[in-house]
């Protein structure tokens, strides 16, 4: 448990703690459990302190239905398997941000259209690229300078480098805006593609990277 506190505090994703809360949740209802029995048999008899342990663990519980129509209502709109669908409570906010994570997993077909079986793509997620696109993933880091980047095309040798306002580790921007680095890439490579929003601002684009930048 301390081990796991420990990981929780340290963890340099904010954007994605309350995934690592989850495993909270049952620990805490075992230790009330627990605490419950170990008070109740100061007074009560082994087996009534036992079932009284059990009940306690429904209170918690009870809280959860109210979430249970929260769930029901977000699940009948567009993009409901997106996690922000549920996380976000302001709805219009949630949508938005569902409908961003759905056209970056929309793009990984695109990638793969777009880009020869061997092809290296450079992206934030190399994970989401070997799963999802089917190509070998190459991690970048948010470049401090137009210098960083280079020096990362240099050392990561990607023939592809994919940019997207969705940062897979940094949904708040924390480091910036994960497109940024496209102003950056003009020297290095070419645009295979773009992808614009309703009203024609980038939101994702891919890149074929020169020979000469992987040198």
């Amino acid at each position: 448990m301390a081990m796991f506190l420990a990981v929780l505090v340290a963890w340099p994703f904010p954007g994605q703690m309350y995934r690592l809360a989850l495993p909270v949740f049952p620990l805490a209802a075992a230790l009330l459990a627990c605490g419950v029995a170990a008070l109740a048999r100061r007074h009560l008899p082994e087996e009534r302190a036992i079932r009284i342990a059990c009940y306690s663990i429904a209170l918690p519980l009870a809280f959860c239905v109210p979430a249970l129509f929260y769930i029901a209502e977000r699940a009948r709109l567009p993009d409901h398997s997106i996690m922000e669908i549920y996380r976000i409570p302001f709805r219009l906010d949630a949508e938005a941000t569902a409908a961003r994570q759905a056209a970056a997993f929309q793009d990984m077909e695109r990638i793969r259209a777009a880009t020869p079986a061997d092809a290296r793509v450079m992206w934030y997620g190399p994970a989401y690229i070997a799963l999802l696109a089917g190509r070998t993933g190459v991690p970048l880091d948010y470049p401090a300078n137009a210098e960083d980047l280079a020096e990362q095309l240099r050392r990561g040798r990607p023939d592809y480098v994919y940019l997207s306002r969705v940062h897979p580790r940094d949904s708040a921007w924390r480091q910036g805006d994960p497109f940024a680095p496209a102003r950056d890439l003009a020297p290095h490579a070419d645009v295979v593609w773009w992808r614009r929003d309703a009203a024609g601002v980038p939101e994702a684009a891919l890149f074929k990277v020169r020979g000469e930048a992987r040198r």
